[in-house]
């Protein structure tokens, strides 16, 4: 779309990058049992973006691991293929989870350019790879990539239609990214009679000053969509930033929430990125090189 190339384009001078694309590594151990990443890749792949999806079989290196990741990667292979992906296939083993995201991180981009951008997936109500994502957040930190977990559900990802956004304050920076991602979802052709909607929550007493502020930022492009594509929602004491989410999200084909460093180094960091069972699938996302244009 038009307002994708220009926002692409003022990113570009921004950051001094000629030709800035997302250029995105997903690492997944569960690649055969859901294919949710796989799919969120396909459309990351398919015009603006570049992808590389890499299964991760947990296991000591031997022949018959080998084998083993061998076949796996041969029907990645065919699954792409069937799909007409551009994702750029490969495995790794490793005993070790830690060891498997440090490997995964130096994988050189296809693109030619860097990587800038690391995805992960989970089910819902299962925190053992959530867990591992939470406790190596400082290794991912080190790499300077903008960070995507994505929350799968048993909805999937609906029928392709609707996107939802969720910003608040804090999350300006994190909306750039969350736009220009939809934006270049939606320019796949499974999302051909797609929407954004972008949902602002702020307290009820902050409401107005909140939503000038909003306003000004769109009009000077600095959050690159129409202010008349933003709903603007209060929050207080009867219903806080989740229930909306849930009220609101709840016929979205996908959700994206945005979240900071001080969530993944709070005392129960899980606990944010649970409580949204109304929703069907959610993309988490952290920048952390600011997406601003000035």
């Amino acid at each position: 779309s038009r307002t994708l190339q220009v926002f692409l384009q003022k990113t570009d001078k921004d950051n001094n990058e000629e030709n800035w694309r997302p250029s995105v590594l997903c690492l997944s151990k569960d690649s055969f049992e859901r294919y949710g990443a796989l799919e969120l890749m396909k459309w990351i792949s398919h015009r603006y973006g570049f992808g590389t999806f890499i299964h991760f079989e947990k296991a000591y290196f031997s022949n018959e691991s080998k084998k083993i990741a061998e076949k796996k990667l041969e029907k990645l292979i065919k699954i792409a293929s069937i799909s007409k992906s551009n994702i750029f296939l490969e495995t790794i083993i490793s005993p070790s989870n830690t060891a498997a995201i440090v490997q995964a991180m130096q994988q050189p981009g296809i693109s030619g350019k860097a990587n800038n951008m690391m995805l992960f997936e989970y089910k819902k109500g299962q925190h053992e790879w959530l867990s591992t994502i939470i406790d190596n957040y400082s290794i991912l930190k080190t790499a300077n990539y903008d960070l995507g977990i994505l929350a799968t559900s048993d909805k999937g990802f609906g029928y392709k239609r609707d996107i939802h956004i969720w910003i608040r304050k804090v999350d300006y920076e994190n909306a750039n990214l969350m736009i220009l991602i939809s934006y270049i979802i939606l320019g796949h052709p499974d999302w051909k009679n797609g929407q954004i909607k972008i949902f602002a929550t702020f307290k009820k007493e902050d409401l107005l000053k909140e939503q000038s502020n909003l306003i000004e930022l769109t009009s000077t492009g600095r959050i690159p969509i129409s202010a008349n594509n933003i709903h603007v929602l209060p929050l207080d004491e009867n219903k806080n930033r989740t229930d909306l989410i849930n009220e609101y999200s709840a016929d979205a084909d996908l959700t994206l929430i945005g979240f900071h460093e001080s969530i993944m180094k709070s005392e129960n960091p899980i606990e944010f990125f649970e409580g949204y069972n109304a929703l069907g699938n959610i993309l988490f996302i952290h920048t952390l090189t600011s997406k601003f244009i000035k």
